[in-house]
């Protein structure tokens, strides 16, 4: 089986959400599968990292797509007709790579990571289609409205305005191009089957944790929380000021030396400006695990975003216990009171927060259902599976929709 995987982010180092799916998919598929990976790299540091893929894939190839500023987005959105994140992946370099590496590769079939990525099968000639995949770390139109309420500047909001009103246009037309949509949930797929003209074809492949090498940690009775997550990324920017603003103080009523641990890659300076003698920021840390090793749980207070988190999973493995909100929750085949306590409003959260600090029974219950929710769920082998699956039939059936 060959696949072309074509993707707007090297998945290494797995540092985010999108990043750590597509990593540890090529990882468990590589042993029957050889991929072809081609991926757009935001820094010229990042090009170097792609010496680590290519040991699951049989060839790495990489672009290089320099970040633009807010102004330069308005200014793109404005004068081009798709969406801007379509227009600032599209380049004439990389569609004409495709259609050499088809014609030279011969894949079985083509999957393209992400919506803003589909662009990519629509220049691939009628002689060398292939079966093909689209997969959907996000429902990006409504993602795109989430981002316009959150938007804190005119200027962002005229910019996620504009995205949402051409990517609702956009997004259901190029869903129906492939022979399969992959979706992170049930709540994504049928969101997905509501639209008067669904894609025909649409399977979910749920996220995952390396359950072998995440190993349950010591319990943590400090009152230390935990967020990670993009910090570049509007719903987890708006989480953490939420939790710091809205939360804390609530808590820091009860426990004097609390403190907030948050982690993520690319820290806004308004990020930054939350740090104090209690909270911290580590921005772009080479692994996560020494900071779950520090904290007591896990909090999840995210009123925003699709798709499912693998922050979640990842702290369940861990043996530390969550606190989410409805929405951070959202996606995962979890149960609130028993692999987390679920919490929305301000004080509701944080009195969540301060029931783990104190009862270390209901802390012991949490973490050891949790994990074996991810075992039994949630390991990376089976979503391999399933995606494995998925290339055997559409393979089988020549893609027909």
């Amino acid at each position: 089986m060959k696949v072309l995987w074509i993707s707007p982010k090297l998945p290494y180092p797995p540092e985010s959400g999108d990043k750590l799916r597509q990593f540890n998919l090529i990882r468990h598929l590589s042993s029957g599968v050889d991929i072809s990976l081609i991926a757009f790299a935001l820094t010229k540091e990042e090009e170097v990292q792609s010496k680590h893929m290519e040991q699951y894939c049989g060839k790495v190839r990489t672009f290089f797509s320099p970040n633009p500023s807010y102004v330069e987005r308005i200014r793109s959105i404005l004068t081009t007709g798709n969406p801007y994140y379509v227009s600032r992946y599209q380049d004439l370099a990389v569609a004409a790579y495709i259609r050499d590496e088809i014609e030279t590769f011969q894949p079985d079939l083509v999957q393209i990571e992400h919506t803003y990525m589909a662009e990519y099968l629509r220049k691939i000639p009628p002689d060398l289609e292939r079966p093909s995949i689209l997969t959907k770390h996000n429902i990006d139109a409504d993602l795109a409205l989430q981002n316009y309420r959150l938007a804190d500047s005119s200027v962002r909001k005229v910019f996620w305005w504009l995205e949402w009103k051409k990517m609702s246009l956009y997004e259901p037309y190029v869903d129906n191009l492939f022979s399969s949509v992959v979706v992170m949930s049930e709540i994504d797929k049928a969101e997905i089957l509501r639209r008067k003209k669904p894609p025909s074809v649409v399977n979910v492949v749920e996220n995952g944790v390396d359950t072998v090498k995440l190993q349950p940690l010591a319990p943590v009775y400090d009152p230390v929380m935990l967020f990670i997550g993009a910090l570049d990324y509007l719903p987890n920017q708006d989480a953490a000021n939420y939790l710091c603003r809205d939360i804390f103080p609530l808590i820091k009523k009860s426990f004097q030396n609390a403190g907030i641990l948050l982690v993520g890659r690319k820290p806004s300076p308004e990020i930054l400006g939350l740090a104090s003698e209690a909270v911290e920021v580590w921005g772009d840390v080479p692994e996560v695990e020494p900071f779950y090793r520090r904290a007591s749980i896990a909090v999840v207070p995210l009123r925003a975003g699709s798709g499912s988190r693998l922050k979640i999973l990842e702290a369940m493995a861990l043996g530390r216990p969550v606190v989410s909100t409805t929405k951070g929750a959202e996606g995962l085949e979890i149960e609130a009171g028993k692999d987390f306590l679920a919490a929305d409003a301000p004080a509701a959260f944080a009195e969540s927060i301060k029931m783990l600090f104190n009862e270390p029974g209901l802390y012991q219950n949490i973490s050891s259902h949790a994990r074996k929710t991810v075992e039994e769920k949630y390991d990376w082998s089976e979503a391999a599976r399933k995606m494995s699956a998925i290339y055997d039939r559409l393979c089988a059936t020549g893609g027909r929709r």
